[in-house]
């Protein structure tokens, strides 16, 4: 129904969306108007808010694509994307090239609420929970009146992962909003998490064979919860 909503004046226009992800491209073709100036790398002593991986820029793609006869367009287009990069390369399974620490992920909350974002993504997650600094940023953050979407996860399992999982904790009960994947016909994809323990507080979003992040005569083209979550977010 995003159309609808367009057709009623909303934008996004006004609202800082906190993206905890890989980082993003700055001087973007499409985004870069929509990308705040405050937006940094939270890994201590790296100062690399561009990441190599361009997960982090599809995600806000999906959110914030301004409306300008170009590429595609998010769904709070106009939006303002605080972009917290996040991510590390020492993972435990030899098969991740990039994962996420808990402190760091705490930290990029706390960031993110004193920099004004009212609603943050993130499009991440792993098989347990992430620890007593992050959880008490997350409360932190929902008790400051922030909205989270977060990714359900792409295993096909019976339940989200973590941090999504969260969602079913009496703690955090409406705070966050864990989102799975559907594809065009409206069906649940294949690879996505599905509900399980969080069904209270899961909603799903357009997943598959998503596209974004365009720039010159090309854009990208992607499946998974990663980029549902963002739907979530704008809406």
């Amino acid at each position: 129904g995003a159309i609808s909503a367009w057709q009623t004046g909303a934008t996004g226009r006004g609202v800082t969306v906190g993206v905890v992800d890989s980082g993003i491209k700055l001087d973007h073709q499409d985004l870069a108007v929509n990308i705040s100036p405050r937006s940094t790398d939270i890994v201590a002593g790296r100062n690399q808010p561009q990441g190599a991986d361009n997960h982090g820029t599809l995600v806000s793609s999906v959110i914030a694509a301004p409306f300008n006869n170009f590429g595609t367009v998010g769904i709070a287009f106009n939006s303002t994307i605080l972009s917290i990069r996040a991510d590390v390369s020492e993972c435990t399974k030899p098969e991740d090239t990039v994962c996420f620490r808990g402190p760091d992920l705490a930290n990029a909350l706390d960031y993110a609420v004193a920099n004004g974002a009212k609603v943050i993504n993130l499009s991440l997650g792993g098989e347990g929970a992430l620890g007593s600094s992050f959880e008490a940023a997350l409360l932190r953050a929902i008790n400051a009146g922030v909205v989270f979407a977060i990714a359900s996860g792409n295993e096909a399992g019976a339940n989200p992962e973590w941090p999504g999982r969260y969602a079913s904790d009496p703690r955090f009960a409406g705070g966050i909003i864990v989102t799975g994947a559907h594809d065009a016909n409206n069906l649940i994809a294949d690879f996505s998490n599905r509900a399980g323990v969080s069904q209270a507080w899961f909603l799903s979003a357009p997943g598959v064979a998503i596209i974004g992040s365009c720039e010159d005569t090309s854009c990208l083209r992607a499946n998974g919860t990663s980029f549902a979550s963002p739907a979530v977010a704008g809406a």
